[in-house]
């Protein structure tokens, strides 16, 4: 079998590998946005975790590793995920870049101590317990 687009071997659905894999993905990845604390730093997701839950496949998926780079309040992330697309035979590698947006904010506990807001709990016990409570 030749494939239909180009002539070369087929390997699958009559297309060859490089003609197959032009119209069927291995991945695909939405970029999306993240909370980041401007005091502390601290952020509503990990990172890690969220682009893991950002890419969708109907595929078996190996190994995903990612790269970032910070630029202003931008996340640039080049995703190389390496799986299997059946009916092709062999491992697939394939690249994808995305942007994770950080927005700035305050998270809970920053907002607290800025506000000067602390918290502690007493614990008062023993025979002179309703003394002690009336002078606190």
């Amino acid at each position: 079998m030749f494939c239909i687009k180009c002539g070369r071997q087929a390997e699958a659905e009559n297309f060859c590998r490089k003609c197959f894999l032009e119209k069927r993905k291995l991945f695909e990845v939405d970029n999306f946005s993240i909370d980041v604390c401007s005091s502390c730093g601290k952020t509503s997701k990990d990172i890690d975790a969220a682009l893991m839950e950002n890419i969708v496949s109907g595929n078996r998926i190996v190994s995903c590793d990612a790269k970032k780079k910070e630029v202003g309040n931008r996340l640039y992330m080049n995703v190389v995920c390496r799986g299997f697309i059946k009916p092709l035979k062999g491992v697939v590698e394939q690249k994808s870049t995305m942007i994770i947006f950080l927005k700035k904010m305050k998270c809970e506990n920053c907002v607290k101590l800025l506000g000067g807001y602390y918290e502690a709990v007493f614990q008062v016990r023993g025979e002179k317990s309703e003394i002690i409570m009336k002078k606190l």
